[in-house]
């Protein structure tokens, strides 16, 4: 998810970056996902870019972390001590 700021300062609302079918800049920065819902936003459109790259790093680096420390996974021998203490 990135953040994004309303045009006027409306607030701010999150968007899955996955979603994002096209940037454009009109001059304001327009984000259309993949539904076709579209939103203008404050955020310069480099900004936006830079914020989908960094999205897409975090995934990355989870995806490409030892075991032990990617979101969500365990190790195989962690499971294997969880086991043994649970049969003890």
């Amino acid at each position: 998810m990135i953040e994004l700021h309303r045009l006027h300062g409306n607030g701010t609302f999150m968007v899955n970056a996955d979603l994002i079918e096209s940037l454009e800049a009109v001059p304001d920065t327009v984000v259309t996902l993949v539904n076709k819902r579209r939103f203008v936003v404050e955020d310069p459109l480099d900004e936006v870019i830079d914020r989908i790259v960094a999205y897409r790093a975090r995934i990355a680096a989870a995806v490409n972390a030892p075991h032990d420390y990617a979101v969500g996974a365990r190790a195989f021998s962690t499971l294997e001590t969880d086991s043994e203490a649970e049969a003890a």
